[in-house]
């Protein structure tokens, strides 16, 4: 995104759009400046899961509704007690996850939805928008499912 300048706008929305990575302020003055480089990573957190319910099984349909089912729902419950044990902080800013998944018998696509909005509902980030890259890998030397969360 390219902004003229930043003249006539809020504080607080001046901080927002310098926050956000690629965004490239042009001053009056000049024609073009070099894109802000993405910074190293701040802050990591690790967290050890249980595989999460297959797609098939994580939303049911109620009422003519598709709604979160009781294991998706159970899902939620046993990540948020897992990052409260696990000391998992909240993250703002942007972000890189990891996740590696130790099971032969999903597809990983089928784990990803689940993982995403089970740490998203136990605080670990406000909204999966914050993301900016995301790894699935499957992996065979770590737990069930093992999470890494970069803030950078």
């Amino acid at each position: 995104m390219r902004l003229k300048s930043m003249k006539g706008l809020s504080k607080s929305v001046r901080d927002r759009i310098k926050a956000i990575d690629g965004v490239v302020v042009t001053p009056a003055k000049r024609a073009r400046t070099k894109p802000v480089l993405r910074g190293e990573c701040r802050e990591v957190n690790r967290v050890s899961l249980p595989l999460p319910p297959s797609v098939n099984h994580y939303y049911t349909v109620a009422n003519g509704r598709k709604v979160l089912s009781k294991e998706g729902r159970a899902y939620h419950d046993v990540v948020a007690l897992a990052c409260k044990e696990q000391n998992v902080g909240h993250n703002v800013g942007r972000l890189r996850v990891f996740i590696g998944v130790n099971s032969q018998r999903f597809d990983l696509d089928n784990t990803l939805k689940a993982i995403l909005d089970s740490l998203q509902k136990a605080g670990v980030y406000e909204n999966d928008g914050q993301i900016d890259r995301l790894v699935l890998d499957r992996v065979f030397n770590y737990g069930p499912v093992h999470v890494e969360v970069e803030t950078w």
